[in-house]
């Protein structure tokens, strides 16, 4: 999915100028660039998210291609606790829905002791990474270029998990407690595409899209696409 959207972005720049793009030299494109962004991020499983921090860095080895090295703030990952429902009858059990980050477990009750049911499932995660990409970069005009990049996101995160027991008939308060269970790491593909715009000499304000997926058997596969604003200065 992410590469079929930033593959659709990719012929509209390609053939606004053509020829342009392959005679004419992206501005300031000297020896190095330095810059951050913040970036609003969608997530195909989170029920919320965060906002993104990057800081790049890196040497320009040719008018168009740069090594970008990076670190990266995805954001809070959260995920939203189950409901509970009560039944009418109090010699049954409550139940939970909206399980599909966890599972339960249920215990009968004992003379006086209630039944309880018990759910334990992902709360949130945190992820950070370190980033290298290759960039390719192509001028519109002496203010405006675009750009393609791709490259490794090696990322980690500490995994927060939730525990809530409810009891037979009400029979005592909710139980819910949030404690850190795990950490949690992998290494994935990160692809990008954005605009250049110099409102001042070798600065450079900058507006891109990524996306990347993160996937280990802890967690559900995340699919994240950051959507992000930044400035970048060239020297």
């Amino acid at each position: 999915m992410r590469l079929s959207v930033l593959l659709a972005l990719l012929p509209g720049l390609l053939l606004i100028s053509p020829a342009q793009a392959l005679i004419s030299k992206p501005e300031p494109g000297k020896g190095g660039f330095v810059g951050a962004t913040v970036s609003a991020v969608s997530s195909d499983v989170a029920d919320s998210t965060g906002i993104a921090a990057k800081i790049v860095f890196g040497p320009n080895i040719t008018d168009n291609l740069s090594l970008e090295f990076g670190v990266l703030d995805m954001g809070d990952m959260q995920f939203d606790d189950p409901t509970v429902t009560y039944p009418e009858d109090e010699d049954d059990l409550p139940t939970f829905s909206g399980t599909e980050n966890g599972s339960t477990s249920r215990v009968l009750g004992a003379g006086s002791e209630p039944g309880t049911v018990t759910y334990t499932g992902l709360k949130s995660y945190h992820p950070r990474s370190a980033l290298i990409n290759l960039r390719y970069s192509f001028s519109f005009s002496d203010s405006i270029s675009a750009f393609v990049k791709g490259g490794a996101n090696v990322w980690k995160a500490d995994l927060y998990e939730t525990t809530i027991i409810a009891y037979q008939a009400e029979a005592e308060p909710l139980s819910v407690t949030e404690e850190k269970t795990d950490k949690i790491s992998g290494v994935s593909g990160i692809f990008g595409a954005g605009m250049y715009w110099e409102p001042w000499k070798n600065w450079l304000l900058r507006a891109e899209l990524e996306t990347t997926t993160l996937e280990v058997k802890e967690i559900s596969k995340n699919e994240l696409f950051m959507f992000g604003l930044g400035l970048q200065y060239e020297f």
